[in-house]
């Protein structure tokens, strides 16, 4: 028991402990199950600044590793013959080979130029094939990495491509409707199949090499004799197209998986359907046999892959971890991991012995794509395109589920007594949630296109909206009623924010400007350009004194809101704005600003890219004497306190948003879960502080 636990503590971890050793007793030990051995041995270790862990599983679950490295989709994945590589595809136009047991990258190949479709091992482990949108198939060496050959012929995709069992022959599949056989040494074109009336989308050698299956935008799978080429059986049954098929080991069943959601088992003498597997809740793009015969695996849009019994056709298991379409399955020569491939930029080690996911962390389905704390700290909201969830801060329990937009959530926001929610939808309304009970209390309707922004006033009692239909507005929060349309972006709104004192309204816009308006009367006070491009948020400073902005033109601006208001007084609001004078900082970004916001005392910007420190542009600003303690902030997996990164994340949990509330820190991910952490900020202060007195180097991660 002692043993496995540790081999698996030593798989999920691998990539962290080889890079930043020293995080084996924070983030290898926090993110391992309650139940491991080698958790609860070194409990005690974890550093004391790290008062509460997130909740994890109880048990190791299925999934043994994510390999993350591909910029885009991956389409394709494939173990080598030995189970000691894996390949895949991407739409990044890359194929990566990775080591099987450590997860490490270890060659990239580069050379076509468009998505990667399909790859494969040839079975005696010597070759590569690689099929692609631009057309060509690729052979390159296993060994080396280097191309060998460029097979050109289809005029269209090619979408699948298979080795014959001697490894002499390759065959591919394309949407110009052709199944085309050719020779793996010398690159030479031998058959072409014809016979689809729609683009091939799956294409495989049976074991013995007798024949070759081909699966259809058509609807139907066709079976072709190898030497001959030609067509034996059109298997019809299917009512969308077939993604995938595969033959059994012992080449006497044929599966095939379709955008109907089904998966069917074919007799490949008779043509006789033997089942019809039904589970899958949308298209199932992959489907393989196990070594032995006795397991079936298919993948799907459902994000989930599922284990099937091939002789009774009953469903075992359903692996759940994607967070995307799963595009590519594949056993192991020794049927014990699975390989999956999605859309989410993963691929994914799966342990068939070992059984299901005990347990799920988060409720989304989809991306996290924004957390909030409640005021009083006591709650987490957070945002998926699916919907809201509100979990109890404390214990990580999920609360309540608000469900009632038929659009996705492009906005969520507590009023400032944290008593009320405040969400904006692609379906044009707002709707507002009873935070205690997670009731739906008003949908506000007035919008013409999608709201993209929504933000209560200081005092709660109003609520501001952007949308798509380039106006802002103001409701009453109480009743519901519409109090102004504020019309004068020339493009869609994204942002809007109050003052502190409640007193003006900042909105951005697609127009590249910001806009200010009086929240009492609703008249537009001044416009704000010096952007180059799309507005995507803004803030208000504490003390109202200055606006922070973004754009995608790759900067903050911090503006002084008295200085450009009075231009505008001086030479009129039009003239006024034309003005040459500089009323605005520019902070250069590492890369897009999606969040922003002024930390408590104005000394830093809290964004997506991590806290920001800033400078006053207010000449007469008064100084004030501040908090010593740094601010926590999350990025590139990493969890900071001020400039130290201090607790690394596993690769699989792709932080996607984040807030920070004093010493809580709360992170939304990928994979649709919301963990929380309590970082003793005076605790990490003095350690750090400590460390940086000692006479040797010390790297962060040793904290």
């Amino acid at each position: 028991m002692l043993v496995q636990d540790a081999t698996r503590f030593l798989l999920r971890h691998y990539q962290t402990l080889a890079t930043w050793p020293a995080q084996i007793y924070s983030s290898a030990i926090v993110f391992s199950p309650q139940t491991s051995v080698v958790r609860k041995d070194n409990l005690n270790k974890v550093p004391a600044w790290l008062r509460k862990f997130p909740q994890v599983e109880d048990t190791w679950a299925s999934l043994i590793q994510t390999l993350a490295g591909h910029s885009d989709w991956i389409g394709a994945v494939a173990f080598s013959p030995d189970g000691k590589q894996i390949v895949s595809g991407s739409y990044d136009k890359t194929i990566k080979l990775w080591d099987a047991t450590t997860g490490d990258l270890q060659k990239t190949l580069a050379g076509h130029s468009d998505w990667v479709n399909a790859v494969v091992f040839s079975p005696d482990g010597k070759q590569i094939a690689s099929g692609s949108y631009d057309k060509t198939i690729k052979l390159w060496d296993a060994m080396t990495g280097d191309l060998r050959k460029t097979l050109v012929g289809h005029s269209s995709w090619v979408n699948a491509v298979a080795f014959s069992p001697d490894s002499k022959q390759i065959v591919s599949g394309s949407d110009d409707k052709t199944i085309k056989l050719w020779d793996a040494t010398i690159g030479d074109l031998q058959k072409t199949l014809a016979g689809h009336s729609s683009g091939v989308t799956a294409v495989a050698f049976s074991p013995d090499g007798k024949q070759i299956a081909s699966g259809s935008r058509d609807e139907t799978m066709k079976l072709w004799d190898t030497t001959t080429g030609d067509l034996r059986k059109t298997l019809a049954g299917h009512s969308s197209r077939v993604y995938a098929v595969a033959f059994s080991p012992d080449s006497k069943q044929i599966v095939s998986g379709s955008g109907d959601k089904t998966i069917k088992l074919w007799d490949t003498t008779t043509g006789d359907l033997q089942w019809t597997l039904v589970g899958h809740s949308s298209w199932v793009n992959a489907v393989a046999f196990s070594p032995d015969g006795k397991q079936i695996a298919s993948g799907s849009d459902d994000k989930t892959i599922k284990l099937w019994d091939a002789t009774t056709g009953d469903l075992q298991k359903t692996l759940v971890g994607h967070s995307s379409r799963v595009t590519a399955v594949a056993f192991s020569p020794d049927g014990k991991p699975i390989v999956s491939g999605s859309n989410d930029k993963t691929i994914k080690l799966w342990d068939t012995t070992t059984g299901d996911l005990q347990k799920t962390l988060a409720g989304h389905s989809g991306w996290v794509n924004a957390v909030a704390f409640s005021p009083d700290g006591k709650q987490i909201a957070s945002k998926s395109d699916d919907k809201i969830k509100l979990w109890d801060a404390t214990t990580n329990d999920l609360q309540w589920t608000l469900a009632g937009h038929s659009g996705w959530v492009n906005a969520m926001v507590f009023s400032l007594d944290g008593k009320q929610i405040a969400s904006g939808s692609t379906d044009n309304t707002i709707k507002l949630w009873d935070a205690t009970t997670g009731d739906l209390q008003k949908t506000l309707v007035g919008h013409s296109d999608w709201v993209n922004a929504v933000v209560f006033s200081p005092d709660g009692k109003q609520i501001v909206s952007g949308s798509g239909d380039k106006t802002i507005k103001l409701w009453d929060a109480t009743t519901g009623y519409l109090q102004k349309t504020l019309a004068d972006h020339s493009d869609w709104a994204n942002a809007v924010a109050f003052s502190p004192d409640g007193k003006q309204i900042a909105s951005g816009s697609r127009d590249s400007t910001i806009k200010l308006w009086d929240a009492t009367t609703g008249g537009l006070q001044k416009t704000l350009a010096g952007h180059s491009s799309s507005v995507s948020a803004v803030a208000f400073s504490p003390d109202g004194k200055q606006i922070a902005s973004e754009s995608g033109d790759g900067t903050i601006k911090l503006w002084d809101v008295a200085k450009s208001l009075k231009a505008s007084r001086l030479f009129g609001s039009t003239f006024g704005s034309r003005l040459k004078f500089r009323a605005w900082q520019d902070i250069e970004t590492s890369g897009r600003v999606y969040t922003l916001k002024f930390s408590a005392d104005g000394r830093y910007l809290a964004t997506n890219l991590g806290y920001i420190k800033v400078e006053s542009i207010i000449a007469d600003r008064q100084s004030t004497d501040f908090e010593s303690l740094e601010n926590l902030f999350v990025s590139n997996q990493w969890i900071y306190y001020g400039p130290a990164p201090v607790f690394r994340l596993p690769s699989d949990f792709e932080a996607e948003c984040h807030d920070v509330r004093g010493d809580q820190v709360t992170i939304g991910f990928r994979n649709g879960r919301v963990l929380s952490f309590d970082i003793d900020r005076r605790s990490l202060h003095s350690l750090l502080e400590f460390r940086s007195r000692q006479p040797r180097n010390q790297t962060f991660d040793e904290v």
